[in-house]
Parts: structure tokens; C-alpha cells; sequence
């Protein structure tokens, strides 16, 4: 999975890559198991992605690979579409966006006004650790992974940029925004997830 879940995050793009190969004889399918999780998932698979298969045998493997992999994922999982890559195709992801839901009572003008902050901002620099074991950490400026910031009624809305340096985490975010795991209403979400092929 390309861009794994932080704990705790919940998410309702997420992309599976897989790469499957053919069998020396038989039929490449049915799939066998233990490539089930994902919501979304694309493949990337030197055989299927041959020039000789044509556009209804793509389409028809794609079909068998979704039913396949629909049938062993858990309750609650849905796989929204497959689609065959082209041979070493890899996947990076360029931005996400995450929501806050905030309990009732920690909405109002003090979070609008610290969102206005931050936004308006050249630089936010968090205090990020880089190695556990020894503590060590160091100041980091995040305002450039930061691309938009918004509160819709009772939910804030951040999308992060992500590029080869890395990102901004959540508990960054958190930070920023002067909020915890207790004034949340629910698990935090991320969806949106863009892509650039590579």
C-alpha cells in the first residue's frame, strides 16, 4: 500500500498495488489469498499488461481480479474499481485530505480565529521527533505541506501536500490546530487521496 494509514485514521480511498504473475500453466486465476485489504485497489502485473492482450481481455481479467479479491475482503471493505497498469508503473501520492470532526462545544470563534492564523502564516515550524530511542528531535517548518485549511459547520478540513521530503503528520496537525484526540467527535478520516503516476 503505497500510502499506508497512520494509527488511529480511518479512510475511505485507499489504493492496493499488486503485482501477480502467471502461472507456468493453467489459468491465472482464481486469485489465492492474502491480497484482500484495500478499498481501492490497481495492479500492476507483467503478464496481463502485455501488448497482445487486447482491450476486452483487459477488461476481462480486470473483472475476474475484482471478483476474486471482493470476495475475501472483510465486512465493511468495499473494492471500488481495478484497473491494470502499465509495466513498472509505480503510484506516489501528491496530497490527502483529512477531517477533524470537533465536539460541539470546542466550535467557535477561537478555532475559526487559529485556522485564519495559520493560514495566513510564511512559516510553522513544529518541534518534530527523529529518533525515539535516543529522543532526539528537531524544528521542522511544515507551512509548505499545508495546502488548505477549512471549517464546514461542525467538521475542519485540512489537505495536506505530500511530495519525496515527506509531509506534515497528524499529530502536527493536531498541534496546529490547538486540538486533541478528547475534543474529537469521532475517529479522524482521511480521504481525497491524489496520485501521480511514475
Amino acid at each position: 500500500m503505497p500510502l499506508p494509514r497512520p494509527v488511529g485514521v480511518e479512510s475511505d480511498d485507499e489504493l492496493l498495488v499488486l503485482r501477480m504473475h502467471r502461472p507456468a500453466t493453467a489459468e491465472a486465476f482464481p486469485l489465492r489469498s492474502g491480497a484482500s485489504q484495500g478499498q481501492v485497489a490497481e495492479t500492476s502485473d507483467p503478464y496481463l499488461a502485455t501488448p497482445e492482450l487486447g482491450e476486452s481481455q483487459t477488461t476481462n481479467h480486470e473483472s475476474r481480479i475484482k471478483n476474486s479479491l471482493s470476495s475475501q475482503l472483510p465486512q465493511g471493505c468495499e473494492l471500488i474499481s481495478i484497473e491494470i497498469a502499465e509495466r513498472g508503473t509505480s503510484f506516489e501520492p501528491c496530497s490527502a485530505t483529512y477531517i477533524f470532526a470537533v465536539r460541539q462545544e470546542y466550535l467557535g470563534r477561537g478555532l475559526e480565529s487559529r485556522i485564519k492564523d495559520l493560514l495566513s502564516s510564511d512559516s510553522l515550524v513544529v518541534r518534530r521527533m527523529t529518533d525515539k530511542k535516543k529522543s532526539k528531535f528537531r524544528n521542522m517548518d511544515v507551512r509548505g505541506f499545508i495546502k488548505s485549511i477549512e471549517l464546514d459547520k461542525a467538521q475542519v478540513n485540512v489537505q495536506c501536500i505530500i511530495t519525496s521530503a515527506g509531509s506534515i503528520r497528524i499529530q502536527e496537525v493536531l498541534e496546529l490546530l490547538e486540538l486533541d484526540m478528547e475534543k474529537l467527535a469521532s475517529p479522524i478520516r482521511r480521504t481525497c487521496v491524489q496520485w501521480r503516476d511514475v
